[in-house]
């Protein structure tokens, strides 16, 4: 009714359901939690169901994440033998997303823990819950981290991937510029 101007109908609209709406007038998220909106759900679930390639659907799945999160750099980690291996490195330089898949994936005790935030992997991969670090440099508790002080970036992301109450991965994303971006809530 908003895009066909009939300002009196959205308004009668709001008044009789106010918690369809948010503040700003627009429909909620139909998902719990306000995490990922509607619109990201599609987009991700017609990206697992065209694709047969794991490697084509990895590489989207992670600008997806990356994209709707606000992340500009993000890395995934997947359980294999046992292990977690980095088996993607995505950033955005100038507007372009590069995904970089790794064919034989290295093992997390593997990585530089200056580049890779080692410690802050394996604490999501053994708690299973998300670390969300809106300002990973001033915050928390993390700032003496090692790959916090090399890197120092402004908002950082880890969310654990769980199926059947086991760890299948760990999707790391961050901000470099920005602080505050990732928030408790939107990890869902």
């Amino acid at each position: 009714y908003a895009k066909w101007g009939a300002t009196r109908k959205v308004a009668a609209l709001e008044a009789e359901w106010p918690e369809v709406f948010n503040r700003q007038g627009r429909a909620a998220s139909p998902v719990a939690g306000e995490g990922l909106d509607l619109a990201t759900i599609i987009k991700t679930s017609q990206a697992i169901l065209e694709i047969t390639d794991l490697d084509t659907m990895l590489q989207h799945l992670l600008e997806i994440a990356m994209e709707n999160a606000g992340a500009d750099v993000g890395k995934l980690y997947l359980m294999r033998d046992e292990a977690l291996q980095l088996v993607a490195e995505a950033s955005i330089t100038r507007r372009d997303l590069r995904v970089k898949l790794l064919e034989k994936g290295l093992t997390l005790d593997r990585l530089p823990s200056d580049e890779y935030p080692r410690e802050l992997i394996s604490r999501v991969a053994v708690s299973h819950e998300a670390l969300i670090l809106g300002d990973a440099v001033r915050g928390r508790g993390f700032e003496d981290d090692t790959y916090v002080r090399a890197r120092a970036p402004q908002s950082l992301m880890c969310l654990p991937i769980v199926s059947s109450g086991s760890l299948k991965g760990v999707l790391q994303l961050e901000n470099t510029l920005s602080r505050g971006v990732f928030m408790p809530g939107r990890e869902e």
